[in-house]
């Protein structure tokens, strides 16, 4: 058990890390990708069985999710490395995606914030009072 805790701590402890990484709010695209790319690259260091299936799994995950795809060609094009556009956007707003939500932790903030800010407990809540709301809200944070 020791050995085996001891392999993965070797081997696998950057996972963790990399998963904090994506966690503040505000990273661009290249900064998520970065970082997905780094795990990729750590896992195919490993030179063990698991190490091997574990990178066979990550590789087939991005493989499956076409958005994934997407992501890394908008990235490019920001970048300046691609011309051929995945989806039909106007050339004029590829800028408004770099910093687009590329995980899942911005989305789940926004509905846990939006949450407190939608509550039952509000009995006067106006349009105006909404955006007075955020506007604090989001310039303290």
């Amino acid at each position: 058990m020791e050995c085996t805790l001891t392999h993965i701590q070797n081997n696998f402890s950057f996972i963790a890390a990399s998963i904090k990484k994506l966690e503040p709010v505000g990273l661009s695209l290249r900064m998520v990708l970065d970082v997905v790319e780094e795990c990729k690259s750590k896992l195919s260091d490993a030179r063990c069985d698991i190490g091997q299936k574990v990178l066979n799994k990550f590789e087939a995950v991005l493989a499956r999710n076409s958005g994934y795809k997407t992501v890394v060609s908008i990235c490019k094009i920001l970048d300046g490395e691609e011309e051929n556009p995945p989806v039909d956007i106007s050339p004029g707003k590829y800028h408004l995606l770099k910093f687009a939500p590329a995980t899942s932790c911005d989305s789940e903030r926004l509905f846990s914030d939006y949450e407190n800010i939608l509550s039952d407990r509000r009995h006067s809540l106006t349009t105006e009072n909404v955006e007075k709301y955020l506007i604090v809200h989001y310039t303290i944070k």
